[in-house]
């Protein structure tokens, strides 16, 4: 890679040099400099500085990258030799990703949720240059907000060309937990990894939610499978794929930072825990690997970098909802979601047992895997309790992949020692455990139907009040569905900010019917009206979701003669 890797040093090196700062933000915006609102020009201005610095930077890594592997020596060919890479489409993994592809295709226009209309709203229809230049929430998964302008472009506007990003990485995913579950696992036991996450209620809701977790998620493994081969083999192309994941992975969502961090400190345990560290070696994968991950993650957030420290990565997350920042509540909120994916509180239970068994095998077998999944996990607990963000359990989703390793192993573990304890005898030792895999798998199954439900049934809730309300009625909003019904739905509803505001309308009209969401918002957020509606109007119709806190309530009072 030397002599195209001094090319392209070069040309990043002119290209930060030469790039002209008010054409670039004309080519992206559309719109002529002056014509921006000042507090956005300079910070485009800005942006385009620390871009044209970061081209530079990169160009004078990747020179320097070039000129490493050139002396580098080959890996160790026993190494390179032991990495398993060349049955990655097997026949069982071709039939599981097949299937899963049946399961996240079928009623994928199923009703939308809050953030995912704030995305069809706000990001979705926006040219490419405005996306890659503007963060102004943190609703912004910037590069699955790429993906969907361009499904957009493509099959038209919709629900199900919206969410059909979610829908590819999330068959991704499979495939690249497989890949990644191949280093360390037999055939067997990687398809039926595959197969679990391709079953699993959690990973379909997620493949049909457009947002970026299954991007995410697919960035999680495949960096971890470029760690992990790096990490054996030695080789910095390796390591520069790692970076190009781990920075792609960022620019869906800065979570992923959560999973870099991890691994660089497993980078740190794994090659100084011997006493014979050569440093020349360990500096040039620190320079391709993280280093160029980190390089690349500024280049990619460099326009908007400016804006996204000016304030903008703070809206959405701060709370004023105790429930949320609570670690009790986001404990209670895993244990409902496991319920849901294994159709149950005796099967979740057996489940999480079974998960303990897995982690323990891992770490005594192959620790890389548990480390993948605990290192992490334990980053983000803590800074997210630090910084009081809330926890929801969807922050974790990145992770699925190893957890769902760590299940099945926990499965054959299990399978096979109660074989043994019970006498019982089988032609092939991981049968038993092979069995119960096949039924844990069946019982998560189960759970999918119920993830092809509306995520939130607004739609629901408008048909029914329409058709229910008379003349003379009047229905009103607050809060989330204030803004889904004027911003997706195209309603002029009348939307209540004030105890004041809806006594007034209840005085002008026999029937006031209002519809809202997320009931721990409201009664956060609105605490007088909220105690209004318990007690002065009537419950008359609920649209559940399969959201969590997500059914839509439709509640209704009506005036009395004497008012």
């Amino acid at each position: 890679m030397n002599r195209p890797g001094y090319i392209a040093g070069t040309l990043l090196v002119l290209a930060g040099i030469l790039l002209p700062a008010d054409a670039t933000i004309e080519f992206l915006r559309g719109t002529p400099v002056m014509q921006l609102e000042t507090d956005l020009r300079d910070q485009l201005q800005l942006g385009v500085m620390l871009l044209r610095i970061c081209l530079v930077l990169l160009g004078i890594a990747t020179t320097v990258i070039a000129f490493l592997s050139g002396r580098q020596q080959n890996s160790n060919p026993a190494i390179a030799a032991a990495t398993r890479h060349g049955d990655v489409l097997s026949v069982p993994l071709l039939l599981v990703l097949a299937i899963a592809t049946v399961i996240r295709f079928y009623r994928l226009d199923a009703g939308l949720w809050i953030d995912e209309i704030m995305t069809y709203v706000n990001y979705a229809n926006q040219p490419f240059g405005v996306l890659v230049s503007t963060y102004d929430s943190q609703n912004h998964h910037i590069l699955y907000s790429l993906f969907t302008h361009a499904s957009f472009l493509i099959f038209g506007e919709g629900a199900w060309s919206l969410r059909l990003p979610a829908v590819l990485f999330g068959i991704g995913s499979i495939f690249a937990l497989y890949v990644f579950a191949r280093e360390f696992v037999t055939r067997r036991e990687a398809v039926l990894s595959a197969a679990l996450l391709a079953l699993s209620y959690h990973h379909v809701w997620f493949s049909q939610n457009a947002r970026g977790y299954t991007t995410l998620l697919f960035f999680s493994l495949l960096s971890s499978w470029f760690l992990v081969r790096a990490l054996r083999e030695s080789r910095l192309s390796l390591w520069l794929l790692f970076a190009v994941m781990a920075a792609l992975g960022v620019y869906v969502h800065m979570t992923m930072l959560f999973m870099v961090i991890g691994q660089f400190l497993i980078f740190l345990w794994y090659r100084f825990r011997h006493s014979t560290v050569h440093w020349q070696d360990v500096m040039g994968e620190f320079l391709a690997g993280f280093f160029m991950a980190g390089l690349l993650t500024m280049t990619l957030y460099a326009l908007v970098l400016p804006q996204l420290l000016g304030g903008i990565f703070m809206q959405g997350v701060e709370t004023t909802i105790e429930e949320w920042t609570n670690p009790v509540w986001t404990v209670l909120e895993v244990i409902r979601n496991m319920q849901i994916g294994f159709t149950g509180s005796l099967v979740a239970a057996i489940a999480a047992l079974i998960f303990l068994v897995g982690l323990y095998r891992f770490f005594r077998d192959a620790s890389l895997v548990a480390q993948l999944l605990v290192v992490p996990a334990l980053i983000t607990i803590c800074v997210i309790l630090a910084l009081g963000h809330p926890m929801f359990p969807r922050t974790f989703f990145f992770l699925m992949g190893f957890g769902v390793m760590i299940i099945i192993r926990g499965t054959l573990v299990t399978g096979e020692t109660g074989a043994r304890l019970l006498h019982l005898r089988f032609n092939s030792p991981t049968l038993a455990g092979t069995a119960l895999c096949i039924a844990i798998i069946m019982v998560s199954a189960l759970s999918i139907p119920s993830a092809w439900a509306p995520k939130q049934d607004y739609s629901g809730a408008y048909k029914y009040v329409t058709q229910q309300s008379k003349a003379g009625d009047i229905v009103v909003t607050a809060g989330v569905a204030a803004i889904t019904y004027k911003k997706f739905y195209d309603v002029e509803w009348p939307v209540i900010e004030t105890l004041q505001d809806l006594e007034n309308i209840r005085i002008a009209h026999q029937r006031t019917w209002f519809i809202y969401t997320m009931p721990l918002h409201m009664k956060s957020a609105f605490p007088a009206i909220w105690a209004a509606l318990e007690k002065e109007f009537t419950a008359v119709k609920t649209f559940h979701g399969t959201l969590g806190d997500g059914t839509i309530f439709i509640v209704m009072s009506e005036r009395q003669p004497d008012e």
